[in-house]
């Protein structure tokens, strides 16, 4: 009996002195997003570059001691990616030109990221973190916007030349509940690390970081059977303010 009542003693000491040490912070971060697309087995390659959105995170923090903290957030974002390409076309004399290719793809995602934090610089007026976690995205929207502009100058038959300009709008809004190809949810990897710095009651946060998709947000096969496999990936860099509570 007296070996319980120790073994109670030291779990319930336990207890307390774990939750005098606990620490939440609550608070919010706005930023840009730097988001791209990466597509695997495609035979056709189209250049991309990188796409800025924005980035809008509700942030609860479980700080566990000096130096463990747990982290979880609701973040609304955009992911995608844009192309930007002019390809020119030299005939000789039958016809010369160039095709020009303008298509940015915005998705807007919710996301939940789950995150383990390591403090280097505990219990100063400063703090550096780094984390590693994964994340649970929920597509809301697609929409593609873009057109393919065709411009050709050829003879006209009297000596002169004669152009010619041909639109193809890519304007698309995705209905993600139909089309087979989407998947509305989606699994990723985040690194990164925080620059914070006391400030009143709460702490100023710089936040930057890079994700990964590790499940396809798109799949389908392409014209030649390939099975083709677009994954996000996205580099954020955002500032907020934490309230602190405890600890």
């Amino acid at each position: 009996m007296k070996k319980q009542l120790h073994l109670l003693a030291l779990l319930a000491l336990f207890f307390f002195e774990t939750n005098a040490q606990i620490e939440v912070n609550v608070g919010a971060r706005f930023g840009i997003n730097l988001t791209g697309v990466s597509i695997n087995n495609a035979v056709d390659t189209v250049n991309t570059t990188t796409l800025k959105t924005s980035t809008l995170n509700f942030v609860a923090e479980l700080r566990f001691g000096n130096r463990f903290s747990i982290q979880s957030e609701l973040a609304f974002l955009k992911k995608g990616d844009k192309i930007d390409e002019t390809i020119d076309i030299d005939l000789g004399s039958l016809a010369q030109g160039n095709i020009k290719i303008l298509r940015e793809e915005k998705m807007q995602y919710m996301e939940v990221p789950v995150l383990l934090k390591y403090d280097f610089v505990p219990e100063k007026l400063f703090d550096v973190q780094l984390y590693a976690g994964t994340t649970f995205g929920f597509l809301q929207s697609r929409a593609v916007v873009g057109s393919i502009v065709s411009t050709f100058s050829s003879p006209d038959g009297a000596g002169g030349t004669e152009t010619t300009k041909e639109t193809t709008d890519l304007n698309e809004i995705t209905n993600i509940d139909t089309d087979p190809s989407i998947n509305k949810t989606e699994i990723g990897l985040l690194i990164g690390g925080a620059f914070r710095v006391d400030a009143g009651p709460g702490r100023i946060t710089l936040d930057v970081r890079l994700g990964t998709g590790l499940t396809p947000y798109q799949e389908y096969k392409d014209d030649n059977g390939v099975d083709i496999k677009a994954v996000n990936k996205n580099t954020a860099i955002s500032l907020g303010y934490l309230l602190s509570f405890g600890g």
